[in-house]
């Protein structure tokens, strides 16, 4: 079996497509490669070469599609030689997406969402053919890309139509309806297999929206996006009407739910859990039982950071703090929060 690696790193902004800067390193043969249509392909391979994460990588086989992608892990061991894992280009459509399209062909609905994909367009070419089939009304809610994707594919489907996707050693991602009829095979015996591939998500950047799609917060970490590219993760908020008990649960019901999330978690040390980590475990139990709740934040004297966080929730009377019974002092709302005329002076990080 025949084999070569080609390497090349450039940070993200300096590459240059039409380029041809891969340069040859040794390879042993115990190289893996795994790969999955709807999964970000993977590639495992040991050399004597020291070479940087996020390296660009061709493994050029006689015996396999030709593999490329980037290094996201590199483990050196004293006793052996230098190890790296690689994810091929489908990791760049991890980035989370959030569309509703109307009336949209598949192609048309794929098109409208790469549009976006504008820093990392010197990695990912398009290439997308016409489909016929028009899909009335599509909902994708902060989905990676790639999960848009198989379920595009998943409609055509069940509409009769079979689609070519891939994205191939150079970026190109590739859209195309099969003809109606094709040539195949027929197989009379079939080896029976099983096959897993785990891999880390990489996110760059984050977005957190309200429910007008409006950016509430955002952040982005510039050294690795010139490596990796721009893969964002996106959280968007629901509308919370605050007004009105929506949770449609009596009074008894809330507090008798409150009560049992006291108890879960009342012997939780803080050294363990701080008053941050707690009012993310009490808010999401809360809104796993339906109940309106937020988290605030707002000044404390005695916390390191300068603030401290507790959760309210809401009955028919309007809005209470949480049962904190139990609890350590240090997790309790303060008197701080309690001398402010509006509950929700301080900020409100959830709702």
């Amino acid at each position: 079996m025949t084999s070569k690696l080609y390497t090349r790193y450039q940070e993200l902004d300096e590459v240059d497509k039409n380029s041809n800067e891969f340069k040859e390193v040794p390879i042993f043969n115990d190289w893996n490669i795994k790969r999955d249509w709807n999964k970000a392909g993977s590639l495992t391979f040991k050399s004597p070469t020291y070479l940087t994460p996020g390296t660009h990588v061709k493994l050029v086989s006689t015996d396999h599609k030709t593999f490329g992608g980037q290094i996201v892990k590199k483990t050196e061991d004293s006793s052996d030689f230098y190890s790296y894992d690689c994810l091929d280009y489908k990791k760049f459509l991890l980035t989370s997406k959030s569309y509703s399209p109307v009336n949209k062909t598949s192609s048309q609905i794929l098109k409208a969402l790469v549009d976006t994909f504008t820093t990392n367009k010197q990695i990912l070419e398009f290439k997308i053919s016409k489909t016929k089939n028009v899909f009335p009304s599509l909902v994708f809610q902060d989905k990676p890309l790639l999960e848009i994707i198989s379920n595009l594919l998943s409609l055509e489907y069940k509409r009769g139509t079979l689609i070519y996707f891939d994205v191939d050693e150079n970026g190109t991602l590739t859209w195309k309806p099969y003809p109606q009829e094709i040539k195949g095979y027929s197989l009379s015996i079939a080896n029976k297999y099983t096959n897993s591939l785990d891999y880390s998500e990489i996110a760059t950047s984050y977005s957190l929206l309200d429910p007008n799609n409006s950016t509430l917060k955002s952040s982005t970490n510039w050294d690795l996006s010139n490596i990796w590219g721009v893969i964002n993760l996106t959280k968007t908020l629901t509308a919370n009407n605050t007004t009105t008990n929506e949770s449609n649960k009596s009074d008894k019901e809330i507090s008798r739910i409150v009560l049992d999330i006291n108890k879960q978690l009342r012997n939780t040390s803080y050294n363990s859990c701080d008053c941050f980590c707690m009012s993310d475990r009490i808010f999401n139990k809360l809104k796993a039982h339906h109940v309106p709740c937020k988290i605030i934040s707002y000044y404390s004297p005695y916390a390191s950071s300068g603030t401290h966080r507790t959760v309210m929730y809401k009955n028919s009377k309007g809005w209470k703090d949480f049962n904190y019974n139990g609890f350590s002092t240090m997790l309790k709302p303060m008197s701080v929060r309690k001398n402010l005329k509006d509950p929700f002076e301080g900020k409100i990080y959830n709702g």
